[in-house]
């Protein structure tokens, strides 16, 4: 890869991009600006992305991921995150939305890359039990000391990065709120390269934290309420998206 000033270019060339876009009054001129958005950042603007660093904690995987081994001729979208930003939490449903309609067989691949604000969120057991609570089912790699973040000049979370089948960058995402943009610019990469053959159908080798656990009676419970006769309590099973209706004693009268 080059030095910032080369991911400055390509940062200019996406917020062009985001601007003509808004500006396109029909949707064969916006294929045609993402178009030549994907040549111009395919030819002269072309620069790699850095393979993540050695001996990093990486977790819903079996094995740490390479962007030049497992995940070579995938579409991937780096999600740059940090579990306790609310922003970050809100971009979820996209992302999960993608996968929904992208699958890694279709050649598409989500990686959160975990990138800390405060010291405790750097600690890898608070990032799995923020991926559990949360859902989160594609790889996240714990990049504790933001490595990847200053290489790529990411300024804040979340940010998103689409990366092409042979690891080139293509467009960075800021904030949140793009859940349309995003899907369309996907939608059109994908086309792009499923005619370019660059799209591959290997499966990367996912290990779900999910299911590694034991499946406990409550799974992180959000709140409880204690009804007036003091002979019920009512707990937001929040992890298994019910709620428990107990005894005082805490045996289950009624689970919704």
């Amino acid at each position: 890869m080059g030095d910032h000033e080369d991911v400055k270019n390509i940062l200019e060339a996406c917020m062009l991009l985001d601007q003509r876009l808004s500006e396109a009054c029909d949707a064969k001129h916006k294929v045609d600006l993402i178009l030549e958005h994907l040549g111009l950042v395919e030819g002269k603007l072309k620069i790699k992305c850095p393979q993540f660093k050695p001996g990093l904690k990486w977790m819903n995987v079996s094995t740490p991921l390479m962007l030049n081994d497992q995940l070579k001729g995938k579409l991937v979208l780096l999600d740059f995150f940090t579990y306790c930003c609310i922003n970050c939490l809100h971009v979820l449903p996209d992302l999960a939305a993608l996968e929904e309609q992208y699958t890694v067989q279709d050649g598409v691949v989500v990686v959160g890359v975990h990138s800390a604000k405060f010291e405790n969120e750097k600690v890898s057991a608070n990032i799995l039990s923020a991926i559990l609570r949360y859902n989160i089912d594609h790889p996240v790699v714990n990049d504790n000391d933001a490595s990847l973040w200053s290489e790529l000049m990411i300024q804040c979370w979340p940010t998103i990065v689409l990366l092409s089948p042979s690891g080139c960058i293509l467009h960075f995402f800021v904030g949140e709120g793009h859940r349309d943009r995003l899907m369309e610019f996907v939608h059109q990469c994908v086309l792009y390269y499923k005619e370019k053959g660059m799209l591959s159908n290997h499966d990367i080798p996912l290990d779900l934290e999910k299911r590694k656990g034991s499946n406990t009676p409550l799974k992180f419970p959000g709140k409880v309420c204690v009804s007036d006769s003091g002979q019920e309590i009512v707990v937001s099973d929040t992890g298994h998206h019910r709620i428990l209706v107990l005894s005082k004693e805490g045996i289950v009268q009624v689970p919704y």
